[in-house]
């Protein structure tokens, strides 16, 4: 409560004020979460910027904040992603690859932290698979083609895979 009291007495000097409603302490303490081998408490999480942190244990045995995309974050990503393949599936795949690298680039940039990259993985693969179901509807005779499993060999079907833009933070 210091703390918050601390803050609202800064912002106050600025001007500016803090929303009671937008405005949450939350308890996101390690000694919550050690005993004896058991922790005590699970420690809370929150979303913030389409991130969920949450208190992690190191290798070493410290503690440090994750950070992985939300699901909420990434549920709205891929439906943009789904809604835009929708609407042009007409194109050619070589418009459409370049929009979805594009698209994945950026994900991946703002993303790309410690911890995420299963996270982003998924998030591939379900757009790969968007794309093949979007490719998939451009036809009838489309869904019964044996060679979709040669699909993911072609060159005009390769996305960029997912990495890590900001190793440690």
């Amino acid at each position: 409560m210091r703390f918050r009291a601390a803050v609202e007495e800064r912002l106050e000097r600025f001007g500016l004020q803090v929303a009671p409603a937008k405005t949450v302490v939350r308890c996101f303490d390690r000694t919550l979460a050690q005993g004896n081998g058991r922790p005590r408490q699970r420690p809370e999480t929150f979303t913030f910027l389409g991130f969920t942190h949450f208190l992690a244990k190191t290798r070493r045995g410290g503690w440090h904040v994750g950070r992985t995309p939300s699901v909420q974050s990434r549920e709205r990503f891929l439906r943009r992603i789904a809604v835009w393949l929708k609407a042009n599936r007409h194109r050619p795949v070589r418009e459409q690859q370049a929009y979805l690298r594009r698209a994945l680039n950026g994900y991946y940039q703002y993303f790309g932290l410690r911890l995420c990259l299963a996270r982003l993985s998924g998030v591939h693969q379900r757009v790969r698979w968007l794309w093949k179901r979007a490719l998939q509807r451009r036809s009838q005779r489309a869904r019964r083609r044996t060679d979709w499993a040669t699909l993911h060999a072609a060159p005009w079907f390769q996305l960029p895979q997912p990495r890590l833009t900001q190793t440690w933070v």
